[in-house]
């Protein structure tokens, strides 16, 4: 973990909020035939923040749960949708949810089960459904950001707890 006084005072303000502005910018991109790598970039360093401010034990899981959804979705950001890159997408949420909860029904565990259901109807339906009809801020947005909103701060320790 690193020891840094701005990450653990506002880390689950920066994960969901360079997350969405990282899938902003892929999107508008991808709208408009560029590729530009700051979004990816954004994504990258918000799936590392998160890495490295939960505390769980089973962060190998977890770990290879946002690989693969970052995998998946610059397959599905730049290759046509098929079955296959779909159920990457739910194993790379199911090793997320492995990794970060204790597989039970608390209610954090439920919070986390939402959260991940929500962005795997952001990843799966809204996106690919904005494309085609190129809007690139509509429900996807809203619903992304919901979901890794409540993700983070169902797992992250708020300094003001």
């Amino acid at each position: 973990m690193l020891n840094s006084l701005v990450l653990e005072h506002y880390s689950p303000i920066l994960v969901p909020l360079s997350f969405i502005y990282g899938l902003k910018f892929t999107e508008n991109e991808v709208l408009l035939g560029n590729i530009n790598p700051i979004g990816l970039f954004f994504i990258v360093v918000s799936l590392l923040i998160y890495y490295d401010r939960v505390h769980k034990k089973n962060k190998e899981f977890l770990l290879a749960g946002l690989v693969l959804f970052f995998f998946c979705y610059m397959t599905n950001t730049y290759v046509a949708y098929n079955i296959i890159t779909i159920g990457l997408t739910l194993v790379s949420l199911c090793f997320i949810a492995y990794g970060i909860t204790d597989v039970d029904f608390s209610t954090k565990s439920q919070y986390i089960y939402l959260s991940l259901l929500l962005i795997f109807i952001g990843i799966v339906v809204f996106i690919p459904y904005e494309r085609n009809n190129m809007l690139p801020y509509g429900m996807s947005f809203l619903v992304m950001s919901l979901g890794i909103s409540i993700l983070t701060f169902a797992t992250l320790q708020l300094p003001f707890k």
